[in-house]
């Protein structure tokens, strides 16, 4: 399965079982032994925010207010797919309260850990509010109970990662209402992570579904010219003979897997699991070993320079796949290094119902990779599971649907205010599938603060600016962190001559 998160993928790995506190106690960092430890609490939730029933279940969350001074901003980390609690010292949220004088609060994602509002056996009915209108109002919910309990506090951003970034962005654009101060409306913002933004529907109906590929096979191309032609040319010759039914034994023999492939159907699932990790090494290329061992991206494209012939070539991408996310004598190409890191059943509940992205080695005609029209390269679709959910497949939204109905058609997003997209250099989820670049350097919108934009991360894989500091950590990606904290003090009123 070739599903993209960050969360789910990388934080998830990191994210310990949460302990409980009383609801508003004060997770104070340096008491913790690590940053994935979490004091929570739980709050008493609607199902159907949008009902008369007044049915509810308990909601996970995290506040953090040792650095909170009256009148500072709330800081809202959205909530993901992860299996258990996001603890916000995973995030880069806690070190800008501190410089901000702000509140770090979280909500769990209903479905996800501990935040069950459902445990009907029949998935029809269990997820029937995996809404996005009720995740909205999870968050309307929580903020309420958060100004609550602190009544003098000031202007929110929402921030988020990857699907979490998806939903950052929703709030702003879809509820605007969400914050007021004695009836006037707040100003607020949201840095949304490597959103996706395209790339939704069933695959037959979407028409960003190649993007992915496209953006990795230029990445690799501007990267290196010897490594991407040596790339092509490796898997021109696997898949050949996968085409041809002359199965390439002699190819793939001496490329460092666990398990050779003995008829077609292996073949082709090896040459999938190829061009997933040839996504992967791009995406999870980052300066701390999560998933994925230190700055992958550079590591292969250099040893893939240093091979001689084509079995060099992908020996090169089998080694490093083989120290994912822990380090193993060989490949095992077969199996699934992400498979613990989601809670699937709901991730899959809502991707049928409003997140029904496509990210599963959909290939054109003009990248280093092999097409995949005539043989079927691509991924099996996460969406076959929809009717399991009571969603047919011809009842799956499209993209012109969803950004019509959320408003986050371009005009939507280009005409927004406040509003930032980081998308990293080497991140195919937001390369691909985000925001067309606009008011970027160079353009009239980029001199007003308010506009929202896209920011390039360079160096940066997916959703890495959104980490807390770590020794090692990118000098490029912490200048973005930098960048994106002045944008939320320019929203604030806090940038200087204002």
């Amino acid at each position: 399965m070739h599903h993209h998160s960050l969360f789910g993928v990388a934080l998830a790995v990191l994210t310990a079982t949460p302990s409980l506190a009383s609801p508003w106690s004060i997770t104070r960092r340096d008491n913790l032994s690590s940053l994935t430890e979490c004091a929570t609490a739980f709050m008493a939730q609607k199902v159907e925010h949008n009902s008369s029933s007044n049915a509810t279940f308990q909601q996970q969350y995290q506040v953090i207010d040792e650095y909170y001074k009256p009148g500072g901003p709330v800081l809202y980390l959205q909530g993901a797919e992860s299996r258990t609690i996001e603890c916000l010292g995973t995030s880069i949220v806690p070190t800008w309260a501190k410089e901000l004088g702000a509140l770090a609060v979280t909500l769990e994602h209903r479905f996800f850990g501990q935040s069950i509002p459902s445990n009907n056996s029949d998935p029809a009915i269990a997820f029937k509010s995996m809404t996005l209108e009720n995740v909205l109002g999870d968050s309307v919910a929580f903020i309420d109970l958060v100004r609550a309990r602190y009544p003098d506090a000031g202007k929110a951003i929402v921030t988020g990662a990857s699907y979490g970034g998806f939903i950052s962005a929703m709030t702003r654009l879809n509820r605007p209402e969400t914050f007021y101060e004695l009836g006037v409306r707040i100003r607020y913002g949201s840095i949304a992570w490597a959103a996706p933004l395209r790339c939704f529907g069933e695959p037959s109906t979407d028409p960003f579904k190649r993007n992915e590929f496209d953006f990795i096979s230029n990445l690799y191309t501007h990267m290196s010219v010897s490594a991407a032609s040596k790339i092509k040319n490796a898997l021109k010759q696997l898949a050949d003979g996968i085409e041809q039914n002359k199965l390439p034994k002699t190819l793939v023999s001496s490329i460092g897997i666990c398990t050779e492939p003995t008829n077609q159907t292996e073949y082709i699932a090896l040459l999938r699991a190829m061009l997933t990790e040839y996504s992967y090494a791009a995406q999870y290329s980052m300066a701390k070993h999560l998933v994925y061992p230190v700055n992958a991206l550079p590591k292969l494209i250099n040893a893939t320079e240093q091979a001689q012939d084509d079995a060099g070539v992908l020996r090169a991408l089998s080694e490093l796949a083989s120290q994912a996310p822990t380090p193993k004598k060989c490949w095992d190409w077969s199996g699934n290094a992400f498979s613990t890191t989601t809670a699937m059943t709901p991730y899959l509940a809502l991707a049928c119902s409003y997140y029904p992205i496509n990210l599963g080695n959909y290939i054109g005609n003009d990248t280093i990779f092999p097409p995949s029209g005539a043989t079927p390269w691509n991924a099996p679709s996460n969406m076959g599971a929809c009717p399991s959910f009571g969603i047919s497949i011809d009842k799956i939204p499209t993209y012109e649907e969803l950004s019509k109905k959320y408003h986050f058609t371009r005009e939507d997003i280009e005409s927004s205010e406040r509003i930032l997209f980081p998308k990293g250099e080497y991140d195919p989820v937001s390369g691909g599938c985000g925001p067309d670049p606009f008011n970027t350097v160079g353009t009239e919108g980029y001199m007003n603060p308010m506009a929202s934009r896209v920011m390039p991360v360079a160096e940066g894989a997916h959703g890495e600016d959104s980490f807390s500091p770590f020794e090692g950590a990118k000098q490029s990606v912490m200048h973005a962190q930098q960048l994106e904290l002045e944008s939320i003090k320019a929203w604030l009123g806090m940038a200087t001559g204002s």
